[in-house]
């Protein structure tokens, strides 16, 4: 299953200040995952999340996705 933490699909949502922490997903985006979705991704941290691609996040399709002042470390 894609997106461990949060999966958006012909979205755009606000996502602030959060926290992705040890997630995990079988495909893309453990910690992310937008399909067709353009997030504004803000002042985030993504830590050791752990997917088949894309560990902190996935974006695909006709997404359009800017992140802004997010920290991501150790993710796979």
């Amino acid at each position: 299953v894609p997106g461990g933490g949060v999966r958006c699909l012909e979205s755009s949502p606000l996502i602030e200040h959060c926290i992705f922490v040890d997630n995990y997903a079988g495909n893309h985006g453990a910690g992310l995952h937008c399909r067709n979705s353009s997030p504004v991704v803000r002042d985030c941290i993504f830590r050791e999340n752990r997917a088949g691609s894309g560990g902190a996040a996935w974006f695909e399709g006709r997404s359009e996705p800017l992140m802004l002042r997010c920290d991501v470390r150790n993710d796979i």
